[in-house]
Formats: structure tokens, sequence, C-alpha cells
């Protein structure tokens, strides 16, 4: 076997080594302290809530907010959905909704996160259905089912197997492995881009919805959106925003 083939073989076997250690090593990141804070005042919430509802409220509180802190270090689906539970039983719901909609966007296929989001959805009242997903979010619920970590670790070892292949003359492996490997980090990519460039909104506060972009404007309904709502921002002006609410 000729030098060139054995340091290929050997990048190959370091790099697999190193794409294992990322893929079956727990994910970190973060204070593991505050984390723990963060789920120990989530218990004592729960325990205090037939007892003292303000004190229970506050511990609700506080987890979130140690748990916003956290997602400036790790912006992760487990981490939205923990805060979104505790500002649920906080009482507060658009951001529980909000946050419940951000940890999908990270993993749509997890039931969890569903259920969990259509048990908030429920404590809206009189509120319009979510608008319709696009076909690019339906697609996100199937390679979904494989995490971000999972799919960028399989794209770089397709691609390093594809270029490996080439002066083998393996073509139609290489080929295969190459396709496959910029496919499934072209989902990562897709991921990534919806996050950054979703129009979708929750509303923090009850808002009138108007045929116009002022107050001057006639009501488009007869009551004011509630604390809840979901809706896709279409257009953005100073104070204004033109919205897209779901069918009913």
């Amino acid at each position: 076997m000729s030098r060139a083939r054995l340091i290929e073989l050997a990048v190959a076997v370091v790099t697999a080594v190193v794409l294992a250690a990322v893929l079956f090593l727990p994910a970190t990141g973060g204070s593991i302290e505050r984390i723990s804070a963060a789920e120990r005042l989530y218990a004592e919430g729960t325990e205090l809530a037939s007892k003292d509802e303000s004190a229970s409220t506050a511990r609700f509180l506080e987890s979130a907010e140690i748990l916003r802190e956290e997602l400036v270090a790790r912006d992760t689906a487990g981490i939205r959905f923990n805060r979104a539970n505790a500002l649920l039983r906080a009482g507060d719901l658009g951001r529980s909704i909000a946050e419940y909609r951000a940890a999908r966007m990270r993993a749509p296929a997890d039931a969890s996160i569903e259920s969990n989001l259509s048990e908030a959805r429920r404590k809206v009242v009189n509120a319009p259905s979510p608008p319709d997903e696009r076909p690019i979010d339906r697609g996100r619920a199937l390679w979904g089912l494989l995490t971000e970590r999972v799919r960028l670790c399989a794209a770089s070892l397709l691609l390093l197997a594809g270029f490996l292949a080439l002066p083998t003359r393996r073509t139609a492996l290489a080929a295969a492995c190459l396709s496959l490997g910029a496919l499934s980090g072209a989902t990562v990519a897709l991921d990534l881009a919806a996050r950054s460039t979703t129009s979708l909104a929750v509303l923090q506060e009850p808002s009138m919805l108007r045929k116009g972009n002022g107050d001057g404007f006639d009501a488009a309904l007869a009551e004011a959106l509630p604390i809840g709502t979901e809706c896709r921002i279409l257009e953005s002006r100073p104070g204004w925003h033109e919205v897209e609410l779901g069918d009913s």
C-alpha cells in the first residue's frame, strides 16, 4: 500500500473517531449547576402550586430566567422546552407559546414539544388558529426525525468517504456518498436559515386587528386578539405590522 494511501486511511480513521465522539458524547455547554438550579426551582414551584400561588409563580419565573441566560451559551430544543414549561406554569401564556414554537423549530419531530404546545394553545381563549405551515416546514418535520447534530456528523462522514473513494475510481460509490453528504448538510443549513428568517410571531399583549396601518382604520374583528395569538408577519413599518392569521 502506498504512503499516500496510508495517509488517506489515517485521516479517515482519525476523522471518524472525532466525529463519533462528537455524535455520542452528551452535548454539554452552558452551566450544569445553573441548569440544575433551574430544575430545582421548577420542582419547588410545582410543590408550592397548591399552597402559595404567588411563591410558586416566582419560582417558575426564576427558573425561566436562568434558562433564558443559558440560551446564550447553548440554544437547544431542550432548554427552550423547559423554559416554555416554566413560563406556562407561571401563567405567561404568550412567551410560553413562543418558546414551544422555538423548541419545535429545533426538534420538529419531538412529540412532547407538540403535546405541550397544543396544551398551551388550548388556554388561549377565542384565538384564531395558527397560520398554515409552509411546505418547507412539513419537510423539516420529516428530516427532523434525526437531530441536526446527527445529520451534520453523517454529512461529514459521507463527504469524507466520497472524497476517499475518488482515487480508487469507485465512481458510483463516491458520487453516492458525496450526494448524500451534501443533502444531509443541506437540511442542517435549511434549519438554520428557517430559524433566522422566521416571520412567525406570538402576541404578548391583547392587540386590535385593523384594516389599515393606523388606529383610524376600522377594526377587522369585533374584539382584540388575545395574548398567545399566533400570526405570520407579512410586512412591518414603525409601530405597525401586517399579519396573516389562520383560517378560523
